[in-house]
């Protein structure tokens, strides 16, 4: 697991700039703008905002692989350049060809950025992808060429999405205008609220799992949980 205390530019930028009663503030907000867009991001028929709420709450148009109405969830904060996130995504890949039918994986943003510095536009990047269905291919894409991003920054992003069959002009348009960034920032702040603290942040029907966890174990969970 990549700590989010490694970060310490963010970490102590948030600390010292938030008092107990702007951090209720900023909770306050969260929940009025998530229910003055009905859930979702103005302009984005793909990503949401998670309930503050109710942060283990899967809402209507979140990033799903397997089966959406299943009942055992594996909820996801994770960060494109993360190491760890790419091994833990490799376990839940296989974890998916086995239980397709009976677990659902969400996906959300919890970018390091003092320590991966295009992790926050790749998450970005992501979302832009996704405004043309094409988010879940992005995901796989990234991390199946983790190790080009940070040598190649946004010009890998946006070969990706020629790679990935996109409608350049459009993807290029939304990466470069950061259309994103506030609403990964909410996923950001969403996860710290949760209580995560490095990536990958996963929880497991609500209970934390604890960092990249092997497939084996994921699998024994799972099994446990459909006795």
């Amino acid at each position: 697991m990549e700590d989010i205390k490694d970060n310490k530019q963010v970490l102590v930028g948030f600390l010292a700039g938030l008092s107990g009663v702007s951090i209720i503030a900023l909770i306050v907000l969260s929940i009025l703008f998530v229910r003055s867009q009905g859930g979702k991001v103005a302009g984005n028929s793909a990503g949401v905002i998670p309930d503050t709420a109710n942060l283990m709450q899967i809402v209507d148009g979140e990033h799903i692989k397997g089966n959406p109405q299943a009942a055992i969830t594996i909820l996801e904060w994770s960060d494109f350049q993360c190491p760890y996130c790419q091994s833990f995504n490799t376990s839940i890949d296989t974890l998916l060809k086995d239980y397709s039918d009976k677990i659902r994986v969400v996906y959300r943003h919890f970018p390091l950025d003092s320590i991966h510095p295009y992790a926050r536009k790749s998450a970005q990047a992501s979302e832009c992808a996704g405004e043309q269905n094409k988010f879940w291919e992005f995901h796989d894409f990234l991390y199946a060429n983790q190790s080009s991003i940070q040598s190649g920054g946004i010009n890998f992003l946006k070969n990706a999405a020629t790679n990935l069959g996109l409608d350049v002009n459009k993807f290029n348009d939304c990466l470069d205008s950061g259309k994103y960034n506030d609403f990964v920032e909410q996923h950001l702040q969403a996860g710290i609220a949760a209580g995560v603290t490095g990536t990958p942040g996963s929880f497991l029907n609500g209970q934390a799992l604890g960092g990249a966890v092997p497939y084996s174990s994921l699998k024994a969970q799972i099994d446990s949980l459909l006795k």
